[in-house]
């Protein structure tokens, strides 16, 4: 366990600054989220997430605690050609159930459309959603004592308003899902683009190390 506390202070030192369209690029190819999650990368928009009203940088480890309600979302631009486009978010994680072992992943943790927002505010599209989600949120849940989980969050471009999702997509059965696949399957109906993407970690460490990691990273 001593192991995992001294490779989460290693990445959680890597990350840290402004995030821009080429570090976010850099950050998925350097993670290996690319081509665990997505065959290519190539972001047009900063995605902004955020839990309980706090943003994240990309990296960040984010305590379980923190992410058991669903997060808001945004992007970092005034191009008016955003407004009231619709977009899809996603968020997937491709160390489920470990990452030795990731039989059950990608594992969807939110799969949801229509998020658009009218204008800019104070720089930044602030998202709304009044559709209901593919899959509803599930929060980050990686096993006590497992290496840290990554957690992929995906913005994808709709062509028009609404995804129907194909006849055997399986609301309840959130493991094993190619969402290439998934943007394969919806084409004739509504193309999505990936234009934008972040990701965090979490990790659920043994009661004997939780206190001294977190007091570690705060220091970070």
């Amino acid at each position: 366990m001593r192991a995992i506390l001294a490779l989460t202070v290693c990445l959680a030192s890597v990350v840290r600054g402004k995030d821009t369209l080429a570090s976010v690029k850099k950050a998925f190819y350097d993670s290996k989220l690319v081509p665990d999650v997505v065959p290519s990368f190539e972001p047009e928009v900063l995605l902004s997430v955020t839990y309980n009203g706090v943003p994240f940088e990309i990296g960040d480890f984010l305590d379980p605690d923190d992410t058991k309600n669903p997060p808001s979302f945004g992007i970092n631009t005034t191009d008016s050609s955003y407004a009231n486009v619709s977009f899809l978010l996603a968020i997937l994680d491709p160390d489920a159930p470990k990452p030795q072992k990731p039989e059950n992943a990608p594992f969807r943790h939110l799969l949801a459309p229509d998020y658009k927002s009218a204008a800019p505010h104070r720089g930044a599209y602030v998202f709304s959603n009044s559709s209901a989600a593919l899959t509803e949120y599930t929060e980050p849940d990686p096993p006590e004592g497992s290496d840290p989980h990554r957690y992929a969050v995906l913005l994808y471009k709709q062509s028009q308003e609404g995804v129907e999702a194909p006849s055997d997509f399986d609301a309840s059965d959130r493991k094993n899902f190619n969402i290439t696949q998934f943007v394969y399957d919806v084409r004739k109906k509504t193309e999505l683009a990936l234009v934008g993407g972040t990701f965090f970690y979490v990790v659920k460490p043994d009661e004997d190390v939780r206190a001294e990691l977190q007091h570690v990273l705060k220091g970070v």
